[in-house]
């Protein structure tokens, strides 16, 4: 007997409190007619507990007094338990971790056996102080639907608070951004999931969770970021609507954090396990870089638990997304920078380039301060016109309005795609033949080298070439001529008139 008591009164000293406090927050059950009672004081939300009697029970005297145990011994535990001649019952060696513990076997087999049990009492967790009343004296297997650790093995002296060893801490799941090929100006959506826990850590030292907090990097390439929907769900498929609760939707504050209430007084408002979905739109703003690494934000996620101690989750979650750049740069047909072409665009830019050189991708709807035709100059822009902040899809065919003086004007679209390169720097060169043309590598004839370098953005480079127009005739030459052919034609035709007129006369 001393045995099993040592067991019983000590088991599982990590999830144990011997007492009979009842918390003012409690969901409370009549089982039986008797006078023990069970609390589980950190019951998960959500979460189902079924209660087994294993052994019945006497108590002598007064909470903590003593207590003998009678009944049978399933088969399945022979191994742990032992009934004397008069029936008590006490522990083996075989059941013991230590002084106070039940060993791995013994759990494992207790675990089976209440899978193939009918429990006492099953009942589905508020999120408060599970409460178990009316209890006949025994000893009992306390099983949860939650976690790996199924079971809890106690005895009821008459009283006995249990703590869910269970719980376990919150998980940053994803965030993911549902366009990450943008254009500047363009809105993006981005979705934060994580799972939680209404208890940080487990067992004794578990700490119940009042409220989360995710923090976001929300760089300067975000503008106007705008929380639109919190939902909690309970089973963590957004598929399934039936189980979800949309909260009151609410801002990041000047520390980009957004804090979301986990309890309601001491009870957890949320289903243990439950997921949260954070969704918040952003303006990409002309500060995202091109190209390179793209442009990239961090979410982390935080907790506080009822001692007001804030708690991380380590794993901290990035999405990324790029924009692009393209450059046109002109030149005649012997590959000399060439100014005062001007070329329309389908959209609009800012009319002032940024620090880089660029003319920044302002829409498709005309304002103030925007133009939609730019015109090259020869110098530090290298008769080149770079436009950033649009996406690798976006073909852009663009238009010669006016052609340098002395140049044909191009007929013909031109047409051009940023590239993703992944670089942070322009790096091109083209080939003309003796026309002007642009040929490959594998033309054997002379030909003019044509680079573009640029260290400050990535872009792709197109290359256009005008050619000047055809040569018409002068004054000189041809006409001249014209006009000796027909006064020698005068000539003689006058002299043939003379010669006529005078034998005319002498006949």
């Amino acid at each position: 007997m001393k045995g099993l008591k040592k067991l019983l009164t000590g088991i599982l000293a990590a999830t144990m409190i011997m007492g009979a406090s009842i918390t003012a927050f409690a969901q409370d059950v009549s089982v039986a007619s008797g006078n023990a009672s069970i609390t589980i004081s950190n019951a998960a939300k959500g979460e189902t507990y079924a209660i087994h009697k294993l052994f019945s029970a006497t108590v002598t005297g007064t909470e903590g007094g003593s207590i003998a145990y009678t009944g049978d011994i399933p088969d399945s535990l022979s191994d742990y338990f032992t009934k004397d001649a008069y029936g008590n019952i006490s522990a083996t060696e075989a059941a013991y971790k230590n002084e106070t513990e039940l060993s791995a076997d013994a759990v494992k087999a207790i675990k089976e056996w209440a899978e193939t049990d009918t429990a006492v009492y099953t009942v589905v967790s508020d999120g408060s102080t599970l409460k178990f009343n009316n209890l006949d004296y025994g000893y009992y297997v306390v099983e949860t639907s939650q976690g790996d650790q199924a079971i809890t093995v106690n005895s009821t002296n008459p009283n006995a608070t249990l703590v869910d060893k269970n719980s376990s801490t919150p998980n940053l799941l994803e965030k993911k951004v549902d366009d990450d090929n943008v254009y500047i100006g363009q809105t993006v959506n981005y979705t934060v999931e994580f799972e939680t826990s209404n208890y940080d850590g487990a067992g004794e030292g578990a700490k119940q969770i009042v409220s989360y907090t995710i923090v976001d990097t929300l760089p300067e390439f975000l503008k106007n970021v705008t929380v639109t929907d919190i939902t909690v769900d309970e089973d963590g498929d957004a598929k399934t609507t039936n189980d979800q609760t949309k909260l009151a939707v609410t801002q990041f504050n000047d520390n980009k954090e957004l804090t979301i209430p986990w309890v309601d007084g001491a009870t957890s408002l949320y289903k243990n396990g439950a997921h949260v979905f954070v969704t918040y739109s952003a303006v990409v703003t002309e500060k995202a870089a091109v190209d390179g690494a793209g442009n990239k934000n961090t979410v982390a996620l935080k907790w506080t638990t009822t001692d007001n101690n804030p708690h991380e989750d380590e794993d901290k979650k990035e999405v990324t997304i790029f924009t692009y750049a393209f450059a046109v740069k002109k030149v005649d047909q012997a590959g000399n920078d060439l100014a005062g072409a001007t070329f329309m665009f389908p959209f609009y830019v800012q009319a002032t380039p940024d620090v880089d050189g660029a003319y920044i991708y302002a829409g498709k709807t005309a304002g103030e301060g925007l133009v939609n035709e730019l015109t090259t100059a020869t110098g530090d822009t290298k008769a080149t016109i770079i436009v950033k902040g649009l996406p690798t899809d976006e073909k852009v065919a663009i238009t010669e309005s006016v052609a340098p003086n002395g140049y044909n004007r191009l007929t013909e679209e031109i047409e051009v795609t940023p590239v993703k390169t992944g670089q942070t720097t322009t790096k091109a060169s083209w080939k003309l033949d003796k026309d002007g043309n642009i040929v490959d590598g594998s033309y054997t004839e002379s030909t003019t080298d044509v680079t573009y370098e640029n260290e400050l953005i990535a872009a792709t480079a197109k290359l256009v070439v005008n050619k000047t127009g055809s040569i018409l005739p002068s004054t000189g030459g041809i006409g001249t001529t014209l006009f000796y052919i027909f006064g020698g034609v005068l000539i003689i035709a006058g002299v043939a008139y003379f010669i006529v007129r005078r034998k005319a006369d002498a006949e």
